[in-house]
């Protein structure tokens, strides 16, 4: 088993932690079409304005959508793919659970996306301290968030999820190994 090499984990400027992200994002990508997938990676596809989000264009600007990371294929099925890299899940003294989440605007987003599309999406998350990737599907997560909607948290608010709701998809270290070293003691 690796250990994580903080080396490349983003603590850096928000361009060093895009970057990381995006790595992770295309590493996702790789592990789903050896599972059959054929990906389109829609954060390529950021329009005129680089460092943007991918978005559903529409007629009047503030209705544009962000679109999740990856649109996937396979035998028919098409389904929307978001990944989010994070440092851990939480435990929440609140709901006595760990948690993780995403922006409260992507998740209102992602929903739209979804009943405009026809496609359900589902969120990934790489979790680097648990070393997992788990996943669900935006509907199989209703009743399961908890929605902050202060600004502690980015302007938008925050949706978290109860971290037992994602399913377990596969160990972080084995679809993004570029993300662990071997431990020098252990050599």
């Amino acid at each position: 088993r690796g250990v994580l090499n903080l080396d490349l984990f983003p603590m850096g400027t928000f361009e060093q932690n895009l970057a990381f992200g995006r790595e992770i994002e295309k590493a996702v990508a790789s592990w789903l079409m050896g599972r059959g997938q054929r990906i389109l990676p829609v954060y390529d596809y950021s329009g005129l304005s680089e460092g943007k989000a991918p978005k559903f264009t529409a007629a009047v600007q503030s209705d544009s959508l962000v679109l999740p990371d990856l649109l996937g294929a396979k035998e028919g099925k098409s389904s929307w793919f978001e990944v989010k890299f994070k440092d851990h899940a939480d435990f929440t003294r609140k709901t006595q659970r760990l948690e993780t989440g995403i922006s409260k605007r992507l998740w209102e987003h992602y929903h739209k996306v979804q009943e405009q599309s026809g496609l359900p999406v589902w969120l990934i998350f790489a979790h680097r301290k648990e070393n997992v990737l788990r996943w669900a599907s935006l509907a199989s997560l209703i009743g399961t968030e908890r929605v902050y909607g202060g600004s502690k948290m980015g302007h938008a608010g925050m949706v978290f999820f109860d971290y037992r709701a994602l399913r377990y998809l596969a160990r972080l270290s084995d679809i993004a190994p570029f993300a662990f070293v071997a431990h020098p003691e252990k050599r």
